[in-house]
This record gives C-alpha cells, structure tokens and sequence, in this order.
C-alpha cells in the first residue's frame, strides 16, 4: 500500500469483475493483490540495519570462514 495504487491494477481489478447492475462487496485484500502482482517486478526492496540500534551476535559451531557479497543496484 505504500507504493500507490497503478492505474494499470485499477484497470485489470475492473476488467476481471466485469459490469454489473448489482451491489457487490468485495474485499480490499483484492485489489491490492492485483496491485502487488504489477508493483513487484519493478520496485526494489532494500533491507538496511541502524548501527546505533543494532546488536553484537556471536555463533559458535558456525562456518570457518567469513562471506561477504555485493550486487549491484541494477
């Protein structure tokens, strides 16, 4: 919900429900569904920790070495 709403799940949302002369209760979860299918290829979602509010983990039993990896933002 936090990205908007497309005009494209709009559209879609309005093309599977069809015209109807009847009252019909829908729930929301559907048409952010229909959202999140078009929103999702195309918005990057990032996860990032705060160094003031993390905290210090230590493993034993764990892998020997340690792995770091970088991707590019694309």
């Amino acid at each position: 919900m936090r990205h908007g709403m497309t005009p494209m799940a709009l559209t879609k949302f309005m093309l599977e429900n069809g015209a109807s002369k009847k009252t019909v209760l829908m729930e929301w979860d559907k048409i952010w569904a229909v959202n999140k299918d078009i929103i999702d290829p195309s918005v990057f979602r990032y996860t990032a920790i705060r160094k003031d509010t993390s905290c210090k983990l230590t493993l034993s039993n764990g892998p020997k070495g340690l792995t770091f990896e970088t991707h590019p933002l694309v």
